[in-house]
Order: C-alpha cells, then sequence, then structure tokens
C-alpha cells in the first residue's frame, strides 16, 4: 500500500513539474507572420545584392585598375597587382577571381525574389491599406516594386561581370539549395547576353531613376537599351538584341 502511495506521489510531482501555471509571461518573439510583414526585413534583404558588386577602386589590393595595366606602378611589392605586373597569375591563381562572389550575388537576388513575390500581402498585414492611413502601406509597396527591379537588373550585371572574364557559364535561375543539382551545365556566351539583355528589356522601366535623397542606385537611362553591353562586350552592331 505504501509503495502505491509512493508511485502516486512520484507521478504527480511529475505530471505538475511540467505545468508552469505561474508563467504567465507574455511571448514578445518575432512570429513568422511579424517578420514576413516587416517593410525593414524586406528592404534589408533587396539591399542584400549590392553587397556582392565588385568594388571599382578597391578591386584588387585596395587598388584601382589602373594598378595592373601600364597606367600606373604599385609600390608595394606586396600587393596581389604585382601578379599581373610580374605575369606570374594564372588560371590556378587570379588575384581577380570573381567567380564565388558573383554566384553569391546572383542566389541574393533570386532569394529576395522569391521571398517578396507576394510583397503586397506580407506588406498589409496587420496595416490600414483604405483610408487615408493607407498612404504609407502604398509607398512601402512602390519601393519594394522599384527594388525587385533592380534585382532582375543586377543578376543581368551579374551574368555580365562573369562573362567577360570567363566566357560562357552556369546559368541559375533560382535559388539553388542543398538538395538540388549544382552541377549545371555551361551556357554558351550569347546564351547569357540574350539572358542579360532580356533582364534589363524586361524591367529597365520598372526602375526609379531618382531615389529620394539623390540618385538611383542603378542609373534607368543607363540601361534603356543595350547599346552599351554591345559596344563592351567588343560587339558593335552585335547580332544578339541588337537595334
Amino acid at each position: 500500500m505504501q509503495l502505491k502511495h509512493y508511485l502516486l506521489t512520484i507521478w504527480l510531482v511529475t505530471g505538475l513539474a511540467g505545468c508552469d501555471y505561474l508563467d504567465t509571461k507574455v511571448d514578445t518573439g518575432n512570429t513568422q507572420e511579424n517578420l514576413d510583414s516587416n517593410y525593414s526585413r524586406l528592404q534589408t534583404l533587396g539591399y542584400s545584392p549590392y553587397t556582392f558588386l565588385t568594388h571599382g577602386f578597391s578591386t584588387i589590393g585596395a587598388n584601382i585598375m589602373a594598378a595592373i595595366t601600364d597606367e600606373a606602378e604599385e609600390t608595394a611589392p606586396s600587393s596581389q597587382a604585382q601578379f599581373y605586373n610580374n605575369g606570374s597569375w594564372s588560371r590556378y591563381f587570379n588575384p581577380l577571381n570573381v567567380y564565388d562572389n558573383n554566384y553569391g550575388g546572383i542566389r541574393t537576388a533570386h532569394f529576395f525574389l522569391d521571398y517578396s513575390a507576394d510583397y503586397m500581402t506580407k506588406l498589409a498585414l496587420n496595416r490600414d491599406t483604405i483610408t487615408g492611413g493607407s498612404v504609407g502601406y502604398w509607398l512601402d509597396v512602390e519601393n519594394i516594386e522599384w527594388m525587385r527591379a533592380e534585382a532582375n537588373i543586377l543578376l543581368g550585371w551579374f551574368y555580365f561581370d562573369l562573362i567577360k572574364r570567363y566566357g560562357g557559364v552556369p546559368l541559375a535561375d533560382k535559388v539553388l539549395n542543398i538538395d538540388d543539382n549544382t552541377n549545371l551545365p555551361r551556357t554558351d556566351f550569347d546564351g547569357i547576353v540574350e539572358y542579360i539583355v532580356s533582364k534589363i528589356d524586361s524591367h529597365k522601366d520598372k526602375l526609379q531613376a531618382n531615389w529620394k535623397g539623390g540618385e538611383g542606385a542603378i542609373g534607368r537611362d543607363a540601361l534603356r537599351r543595350p547599346h552599351l553591353l554591345h559596344i563592351i562586350l567588343g560587339r558593335g552592331e552585335g547580332r544578339v538584341g541588337a537595334t
């Protein structure tokens, strides 16, 4: 009998230990809904691809590109620019290897575009979208629309930065995860150029030319037509996308 009472006592103590009836603290942690409807979060994701752009004024060893040409001479013997000046760089050692960085930007841009696909619904959560107080909502919607256009243009830019160095490269048109096949075949040079031009033509008119407080992150007028792209690629009146 005593054993039964002992076991019952253990069962009650154990059962009650898992129930904290005095825990009345309000859960203030972010829910997925809170995160999805947060404009600052969407904005941060939209700006993220810019962090992968090559810095023109500190491209190699904190130098401008002139240091690896005949225009200027890097005075520090240990600078990476010297590998170009003395001819010791190769396909196995390239201080200007931007391959991984550009594909990082491509994945980040795709992630933002996927995540913000239903941005109007996300931004409308718990907000006034009808009365005069809806101005903030529509401004946020407009900003995300511009940022989505920029992300698409940036996809073209990252591929341009790749093909001018490596020729044809694999074309990743979505976010690739660990379970996806990442052994993509190389798309030929013309195929990548067509992809770039399609991105520019599809989104150039959706860009904001002048963000509040300064010039837009990407100049819309510079992307009206891909003539500049043809000139840079040495195509002149090239057959791909020429007008």
